[in-house]
């Protein structure tokens, strides 16, 4: 089975994730088997208050550039 990873940025400045979580990419921490698979958005906690200028995600990672150049 192939499950990649998502991110939705609303309009407000909130980032959620959900997909394939083996390795951490979500961003949601890689705690213990439960979390491998995040099957509802959840909340981004670690970028809250980052103003996302771009996003880019595949099956074992993600990348997220912020409106003033750092990356994440």
């Amino acid at each position: 089975m192939i499950l990649i990873s998502y991110f939705c940025f609303l309009l407000d400045g909130t980032l959620y994730a959900w997909g394939s979580n083996d390795y951490g990419q979500l961003g949601l921490g890689v705690g213990n088997a439960e979390r491998k698979v995040i099957c509802y958005p959840e909340v981004v906690k670690m970028m809250a208050g980052v103003p996302i200028a771009f996003i880019a995600c595949g099956g074992y990672h993600s990348f997220a550039i912020s409106k003033n150049g750092n990356d994440f």
